[in-house]
């Protein structure tokens, strides 16, 4: 029986290993793009989620680099997020739970590996016990364990550990690819997925857009603009590791930002491109001179068609300035203050809907502050604010301590997603945010090591401080 195991894993193995060698490549990677632009442009949310599923679960049982799971599950992400208020319909796929669980399970099981506990597992503990006593003494036991505050207490809390141990334990540097290179194309292609979605809107709307010459509104543009917030360091760092082209794929997602009309969006996507050009600018000196070229040439059509501009993107600028007490943020933020002081220890918690006077939130969502500091005071009081604090900082060091050139742009992509969560819910939003964010913190870890990242940060390192010439010997005669 023994040897008739070993000879059924040996079969397996050499299947598994052919069907990995495929689902690696970049061509698999282009081929889940194609099935993800032609859900977006059919409508079929609901049998994406289906295919997506299916091929995550196929990865997880023959492939035992979790990477290769990671972009299908983004595409996956992103086609859904059109799918406002479908609670009720996509509560009937609550099955595939079971399939993708065993998946998990057998992935997790059969592929095993130790669980070191990482250097951020204890500001993960304290996130994690603070969101798990949040409202403590306030918060009733039907509003606890109510289904999405649960998700979300499990996903923000103990989940997210768990995840971080696992990521911390399984990714690591392969010999077929560079992990630094897979982690920017797979943000690339996210973010070219992202703009389709975003651009094929607007094609469908043309000819509203040319008459009123202006924005087009849609609900899931803050949603967009998020994922577009992690993808475009990727873009301006690939132009500096390799070609120049991937300079202008960064401005094409910086422009579909733009267009979404998020007010988060337009803010912390400018803040976002411009710590890009300052990182372009020193530490690109191949490419410095010709980026210095197009970025005189975009402030001088920016100030040509200023006007033509301001009009364009009018109904966003108005809402940018009519920001007052009667905003639901404002209002939210006011409300956090109020629920902070009814129970300043432990907050009201993740179930408490006391304020849907204020924002009545989609079936299946929770309250939310839409502003991260907030959240944090308004949800788990002193004790949430001492716990985010720690891994605030905790984050800040662990990133000073792997400063390689491609961590400066996972930082980048970290401080885009710190101040997008000042005005929306984003990195307490377990799935998919927090997860892609908690991912590349492991990735930093594990890149810093690798000798072609330790030898382009040498380069540009020193392209920003310049090449230090030893001072000449003077040669002085012995004297007897």
């Amino acid at each position: 029986m023994r040897s008739m195991n070993l000879t059924k894993n040996a079969k397996f193995e050499s299947v598994r290993k052919k069907a990995e060698q495929f689902l690696s490549t970049d061509w698999f990677m282009w081929i889940c793009f194609l099935i993800a632009c032609f859900i977006t442009v059919l409508r079929v949310e609901v049998a994406g989620l289906l295919i997506f599923a299916a091929i995550i679960c196929i990865i997880l049982v023959f492939c035992e680099d979790v990477i290769i799971a990671l972009e299908p599950f983004l595409l996956l992400c992103l086609c859904l997020i059109k799918c406002n208020n479908s609670y009720d319909e996509f509560i009937k796929m609550v099955w595939l739970i079971v399939p993708g669980a065993a998946a998990i399970i057998f992935h997790f099981n059969y592929y095993q590996r130790k669980l070191p506990h990482g250097e951020l597992f204890r500001p993960l503990v304290a996130v994690t016990v603070a969101v798990t006593l949040g409202g403590l003494g306030k918060i009733t036991a039907k509003e606890y364990f109510s289904l999405m505050p649960i998700f979300f207490t499990l996903g923000l809390g103990y989940g997210m550990l768990l995840f971080y141990n696992l990521m911390n334990s399984h990714i690591r540097r392969r010999e077929n690819y560079s992990l630094p290179d897979k982690i920017s194309k797979i943000m690339i292609i996210m973010g070219l997925f992202c703009c389709f979605m975003i651009l094929e809107y607007y094609g469908e709307h043309l000819g509203k857009v040319l008459s009123t010459h202006g924005l087009l509104a849609f609900q899931w543009r803050n949603n967009a603009s998020t994922f577009l917030i992690f993808a475009l360091p990727f873009a301006f760092l690939r132009s500096i590791k390799s070609n120049h082209g991937w300079f202008w794929v960064g401005m094409l997602f910086y422009g579909c930002m733009m267009i979404t009309g998020s007010r988060g969006g337009a803010i912390v996507g400018t803040a976002e491109v411009l710590m890009c050009v300052i990182a372009l600018l020193c530490f690109d000196k191949r490419h410095r001179v010709h980026n210095l070229i197009i970025i005189a040439v975009g402030i001088v059509l920016f100030f040509v068609f200023f006007w033509d501009l301001i009009y364009f993107f009018r109904d966003m600028i108005l809402r940018l300035l009519q920001i007052d007490d009667n905003e639901i943020r404002v209002k939210l933020m006011h409300r956090a203050v109020e629920d902070f002081r009814s129970n300043p220890l432990f907050g009201r918690g993740l179930g408490y809907f006391g304020n849907r006077d204020v924002h009545h939130s989609a079936k299946g969502a929770l309250c939310w502050y839409h502003s991260s500091p907030f959240q944090v005071i308004g949800s788990f009081g002193i004790v949430g604010i001492a716990a985010y604090g720690y891994m605030f900082i905790a984050r800040i060091v662990y990133f000073a301590r792997r400063n390689t050139l491609t961590n400066k742009f996972i930082f980048i992509a970290y401080v885009g997603m710190q101040l997008m969560s000042l005005v929306n819910p984003g990195l307490f939003s377990p799935v998919p945010y927090l997860l892609m964010m908690t991912l590349l913190f492991v990735v930093m870890d594990k890149i810093k090591d690798d000798p072609e990242e330790i030898r382009l940060t040498g380069k540009a390192e020193k392209n920003l401080h310049g090449s230090k010439k030893k001072p000449a010997r003077v040669k002085t005669k012995k004297t007897a």
